[in-house]
């Protein structure tokens, strides 16, 4: 009877406190304005515990059984007289249920996360879904893990453009439909992250490109190019060739060339933003495309709006010890990456590098490539997702800023903000992750509204966000 208290113990307190530790990340929160871009490296952990908070809240729970497996045994409860071993058995249970608790609200309260689809489509906007594409959308917010759809066909390495005056190909993904689908007449264009410097195509998000495809979407996963080989406004003049190319071979893909649609992670969102929200800029549109239709059915932006604004920069003054630990953690970021980082001395992002001159020299430049500038009755429908605790964007909400100003224009705006959750919550175990499972799923509505012909106007000039209240 000993040794199957011994066992209970030690099975229990292991779960117990290894859910309530690894649970515990996600109460803490680091800053990109205090550390640099590699405090980026310090969210990885929180991320992967939150990407497991519904298994933790399990073990947690199943530590506790075990703790009070042990503790009724030590009390004979099955009347065999035992000696106790000692306090663990309570401080197992406690621990067991304090780490389900915690996980369990987490993925409750990320779950529960939802953007206000009524204020901007409408009251009926789930009858603007065609029909074809509602089988195969994700039916909850969130499922232990998502079973992704096989049989979606893919063409890797499709040069869509190149740049002018040089051999340098442009390249892309092409995934469609599995055999028997019918096609969406709906294409959608993805930028991946990387901070304007590193990563590529492909990658954590393709299990997600595999299940809009078996709703008859075609997805075109896009390589652009990167500093130093090109700045900001070169890159998002890349996506806009990914947007020409698509409309030019619509019929190809089964893609109705109205029904085009934008999205992006990280510095990915920003582009896309920009891409889609300038259509007919002639400084931000490359002289190869210029004339073209580039206009978008709608964009989606995952955690970064790309407001650079000289009067939305707010100054953060780093002690010694920051500025040393920005700097540590740049390389480490750059070695994790492999890529160089656009950065200055001491860690911090270099606008110079990215743009071509520092805000204070070139404050319209700045503007012209911030989203929020160019938001107007014609902007494309646009849906944000944010993480409460994302590691690079700033306390003052510059990503509500712009769903606000959307709202007042009455352009269909959708923003979900997730509580405690940090940057690049998609990249990470995205099939188990609650956050990228309650993404998609929102995803997917936008995407099935914006395949429909109808023609989308916000129901109100002006309601309320989740983030109005705070």
């Amino acid at each position: 009877m000993n040794h199957a208290i011994r066992l209970s113990k030690i099975v229990g307190g292991t779960l117990s406190l290894s859910a309530l530790a690894l649970g515990s990340s996600q109460f803490y929160r680091v800053s990109s304005a205090r550390l640099g871009p590699g405090a980026f490296l310090l969210s990885i952990p929180k991320l992967l515990c939150a990407a497991l908070a519904p298994f933790l809240a399990a073990a947690g729970a199943t530590g506790a059984a075990c703790g009070l497996s042990a503790l009724l045994l030590e009390r004979g409860t099955h009347r065999v007289a035992t000696k106790r071993t000692g306090p663990g058995a309570p401080l197992v249970v406690v621990a067991g249920l304090s780490a389900a608790a915690a996980n369990a609200m987490y993925t409750r309260q990320v779950v529960t996360s939802e953007g206000d689809f009524t204020a901007a489509f409408g009251a009926e906007w789930r009858d603007g879904i065609p029909a074809r594409t509602r089988g195969a959308m994700l039916a909850r917010r969130w499922t232990w893990k998502v079973a992704v759809a096989s049989g979606a066909r893919v063409v890797r390495d499709v040069a869509f453009a190149t740049v002018p005056g040089t051999h340098r190909s442009l390249l892309a993904d092409l995934w469609s439909a599995p055999d028997g689908v019918p096609p969406s007449g709906l294409g959608f264009i993805y930028t991946h992250g990387g901070g304007y410097t590193a990563f590529d195509k492909g990658g954590p998000t393709e299990p997600w490109f595999r299940h809009l495809a078996a709703q008859g979407h075609v997805v075109m996963d896009v390589s652009y190019r990167l500093i130093p080989e090109t700045n900001v406004p070169g890159m998002q003049g890349d996506v806009k060739r990914a947007v020409a190319w698509l409309k030019r071979n619509a019929d190809q893909y089964g893609v109705d060339p109205r029904h085009i649609v934008l999205g992006g992670g990280s510095g990915g969102s920003h582009l896309a933003l920009l891409a889609a929200y300038t259509p007919v800029d002639p400084l931000l549109t490359p002289e190869d495309v210029r004339g073209m239709d580039l206009t978008v059915r709608g964009v989606i932006g995952y955690y970064l709006a790309g407001d650079y604004r000289p009067e939305s920069k707010v100054a953060v003054n780093r002690s010694a010890v920051e500025k040393r630990a920005a700097g540590l953690l740049t390389k480490l970021l750059e070695r994790f990456s492999g890529s160089e980082l656009a950065v200055d001395d001491t860690g911090d992002w270099a606008p110079q590098v990215l743009l071509g001159g520092q805000p204070e020299d070139w404050p319209e430049l700045y503007r012209r490539v911030s989203p929020i500038t160019h938001v107007g009755p014609n902007t494309p429908p646009t849906l944000q997702f944010v993480g409460e605790h994302d590691v690079y964007l700033s306390r003052h909400r510059r990503e509500v800023a712009l769903h606000r100003k959307l709202q007042e224009v009455r352009v269909p705006s959708v923003y979900v903000e997730f509580p405690r959750t940090d940057h690049a919550f998609d990249m990470f175990l995205p099939t188990l992750s609650p956050a990228a499972h309650a993404a998609m799923y929102d995803v997917d509505r936008f995407l099935g509204l914006l395949a429909s012909p109808h023609e989308w106007k916000a129901d109100a000039p002006r309601s309320a966000s989740p983030a109005d209240d705070e």
